[in-house]
């Protein structure tokens, strides 16, 4: 019988998009839709077609809805969300039927629409690694949306 394959599980998701509506605010919670549009060209029609996607956020813990609410964040802002894919049942108030509700929990949100600047005062010139680059460089990438 063969060796089960060890597989490398990860629940990881990057999406960028705009808001699509106010975030509201729940219990200790942020809720928010991302409108993700993507487009394609049909190759019966040889026309250009759109499908919106919109994908539910939420939020959890000061961190991350402070940082939200900090930047500013509206119906209409372009932003990337890093998070992790959650389900969970609903049940359709209208019709009575359980439905699986698929979203992201976002762990960074970033508003793209704006850059924070932050200017710093000249200091000494840091001793370079050759093979990993000045220390700001290596943690600045930490803080780069991919």
């Amino acid at each position: 019988m063969p060796t089960p394959v060890k597989m490398f599980r990860e629940n990881e998701v990057r999406i960028t998009g705009y808001l699509g509506k106010e975030p509201f605010v729940g219990d200790a919670m942020l809720f928010f839709t991302v409108a993700v549009t993507e487009s394609w060209k049909d190759k019966e029609t040889n026309q250009w077609k759109e499908k919106t996607n919109w994908i539910p956020v939420s939020c959890f813990g000061p961190g991350v809805i402070e940082s939200v609410q900090r930047q500013g964040i509206t119906k209409g802002t372009p932003v990337r969300v890093l998070g992790k894919l959650s389900s969970y049942d609903k049940t359709d108030k209208e019709t009575g039927q359980r439905r699986r509700v698929i979203s992201v929990t976002a762990q960074r949100v970033w508003n793209l629409a704006v850059r924070e600047y932050q200017p710093q005062e000249p200091g000494p010139e840091p001793a370079r690694d050759p093979d990993h680059g000045l220390p700001e460089e290596r943690d600045a990438l930490d803080d780069i949306p991919v």
